[in-house]
């Protein structure tokens, strides 16, 4: 399937950098995420990936059970934009458009291509208009004193060096009621891995993130 050509490009990159890895003469984040990978992210984080769409759409589709019309969203980590796009999507199919939507990211290129994604949402089908967004940007999402209905991250809470602080700093960012909305990956078993689970061992945050008993159990849980 020639859409589901990026995930098995991000292996091989994974599988040709992991030795240089291990022997230490090459950091996973710069084997992985260099000038000249970023392309081929864009590519995988992508709702043409069929790998990685479906996070995106069980998200979204949550997101419009949690929303009403006209309500405050924001995304943390939003990555180069897929996410937004499927939210925003939902959303309008939904008859639910948010009154305010904020999309914030840290890498400076995902942040101007998802900035740029999430400015405007498509209705389902090909030929259905362009639907507008409010959408604002800021790369620290926590520096603002804003309250907003729903709050979601597709892949991102994982990554947490401190989870439960994250989990609370982002339920303070929620209105009573408002809803947390997490899309990870779930493994199929306790010792199962994800279809994510190589390239993102040779990251170091994924590999040193704290275990917490119960909640964390190993890295990236």
């Amino acid at each position: 399937m020639p859409s589901a050509r990026p995930a098995y490009e991000v292996l091989t990159l994974s599988a040709r950098s992991l030795p240089a890895v291990l022997r230490g003469e090459l950091r996973g984040e710069e084997a992985l995420f260099g000038p000249t990978t970023l392309g081929l992210w864009f590519e995988y984080f992508s709702n043409a990936n069929p790998h990685y769409a479906p996070n995106n759409a069980i998200t979204g589709l949550a997101v419009a059970r949690a929303a009403a019309a006209g309500a405050s969203v924001l995304e943390f980590g939003g990555g180069s934009g897929s996410a937004a796009q499927a939210v925003l999507a939902a959303l309008a199919a939904a008859g639910l458009p948010p009154g305010r939507f904020v999309f914030t990211e840290l890498q400076p290129a995902f942040l101007r291509r998802g900035t740029r994604r999430s400015s405007r949402c498509s209705r389902p089908g090909a030929s259905s208009p362009p639907c507008a967004s409010t959408s604002t940007s800021t790369r620290q999402p926590g520096a603002r004193a804003r309250r907003f209905d729903v709050v979601f991250g597709v892949n991102t809470a994982h990554l947490a060096h401190d989870l439960l602080a994250t989990l609370s700093n982002l339920r303070g960012l929620l209105r009573p009621g408002g809803a947390l909305v997490l899309g990870e990956l779930l493994r199929p078993g306790p010792d199962a891995a994800v279809h994510l689970e190589l390239p993102f061992t040779l990251l170091e945050a994924y590999r040193h993130a704290p275990l917490v008993p119960g909640i964390r159990p190993r890295p990236a849980s």
